[in-house]
């Protein structure tokens, strides 16, 4: 292995340890409709020592954050029953300000201009393409 790499790979552990310090014992919501996502997530999430609730649609959102507070939320773009914009128009009117302000991550396999635009009108904060890397998260 040369040292550029050796070095690249320190560097790479170094931020991962960063990363995993900065989360411990964040609370993070999951909103994906899909169970293999979810659990994707969880698995990742649970060697990082953070909480985590999962919900499979955006309209449980508003009822679960009237009930428990959240440091950032991982919203999947394409639900059926309502979507994460949709959603996350709902969480940005919310009368609570710590509930209006939480950031929104939106998760997609493929993001459009017009998805990208849509989201970012709504309030989410940023965009994570699926599939994703432990590092990329």
């Amino acid at each position: 292995m040369e040292i550029a790499e050796k070095k690249e790979n320190i560097k790479r552990v170094n931020n991962n340890i960063a990363l995993e310090k900065s989360l411990k014992g964040r609370r993070i919501l999951i909103v994906d409709d899909q169970e293999f996502n979810r659990k994707l997530l969880s698995v990742m999430f649970k060697n990082w020592d953070v909480k985590y609730t999962e919900l499979d649609d955006g309209i449980q959102v508003i009822d679960e954050l009237e009930q428990k507070s959240y440091d950032l939320i991982l919203m999947d773009i394409r639900m059926p029953v309502m979507d994460g914009i949709e959603a996350t128009k709902l969480l940005r009117n919310h009368s609570d300000e710590k509930v209006s302000k939480i950031p929104v991550i939106g998760v997609t396999a493929a993001i459009t201009p017009d998805d990208k635009e849509a989201g970012l009108l709504a309030g989410m904060n940023d965009f994570l393409t699926k599939p994703f890397t432990e590092e990329k998260l």
